[in-house]
């Protein structure tokens, strides 16, 4: 378990996208479209881990 999750009342993802300590990866954070990017990349694993959930469960009702 990730100390930074522990406690938390809700289902939770962590996830590292940059270091501040790589000059680049600093300047792509100061960047609106990059960080937009990485917004949409996050929010459609989501998405797809949403559905794959609602696909497994149709799977078990079928089985049963």
């Amino acid at each position: 378990p990730f100390v930074v999750l522990i406690g938390a009342q809700m289902p939770a993802i962590l996830t590292e996208i940059a270091f501040l300590s790589n000059p680049e990866e600093e300047k792509r954070l100061k960047d609106e479209a990059y960080l937009a990017g990485v917004a949409n990349h996050i929010s459609g694993g989501v998405a797809q881990y949403v559905h794959s959930m609602h696909l497994a469960g149709n799977l078990r009702t079928v089985t049963k």
